[in-house]
């Protein structure tokens, strides 16, 4: 019973990291094998292309499947930022987690200030459910003056777009709220001292955590 009981527990463990069980994973590696389910204006020739012109240090533009010309702006092995169309751009940052990586894909489209996503993917690109990141609320966007007036700041902006930056140097997410582009003057005006300009978290190697 004792040595059902150990097995049943390895086996249990092995479940539940298999997911993490990616330690040589790099940011082109990433890029490399991201499924079309996921990222589909590439074809393999197309991502080899783009990793070759990073690699050597140049931002050679390469036309992709729907026809825009796309380029990684930055490769580093735990970082990539690629601009898919003038108007899209993914960035996949490589996460240390549990003595494994994980990938954070974030992706950000200009409609028309920058909207963004993140999601967490395994090395092998299955979506990882855990609570690794909380988007900001209105709340935690709010001045001290902001909470004073939160009722007149949800009249003045309806919806938050928030543009996501990843940098690698300290794993820390900024996120911006852009708001003189996409509100009226006016507006902007009213509201630019009751909302925060930015929100800051940082990897602590579990989850993102909002920096107070």
């Amino acid at each position: 019973m004792k040595r059902f009981v150990t097995i049943f527990v390895a086996f249990v463990a092995i479940v539940i990291y298999a997911p993490f069980c990616h330690a040589q994973l790099t940011a082109s590696n990433a890029f490399r094998t991201v499924p079309k389910s996921v990222l589909d204006h590439f074809d393999e020739t197309m991502k080899l292309d783009l990793i070759d012109y990073a690699k050597a240090a140049m931002t050679n533009k390469v036309k992709n499947r729907h026809g825009s010309e796309s380029c990684i702006k930055k490769m580093t092995d735990n970082y990539l930022d690629l601009e898919v169309s003038p108007s899209s751009d993914v960035q996949f940052a490589i996460l240390p987690i549990r003595g494994k990586k994980i990938i954070a894909l974030i992706s950000t489209v200009m409609t028309p200030a920058p909207d963004s996503s993140l999601r967490f993917y395994a090395g092998n690109w299955v979506p990882i459910d855990l609570d690794l990141f909380r988007a900001p609320t209105l709340d935690d966007w709010l001045t001290s003056d902001g909470k004073k007036q939160s009722d007149r700041v949800v009249e003045l902006v309806p919806f938050l777009m928030t543009g996501y930056h990843y940098e690698e140097a300290d794993m820390s997410l900024t996120i911006s709220l852009n708001l003189n582009q996409y509100l009226t003057v006016e507006a902007y005006e009213e509201v630019k001292t009751l909302l925060h300009p930015q929100l800051t978290y940082v990897w602590d190697g579990k989850r993102f955590n909002l920096k107070k």
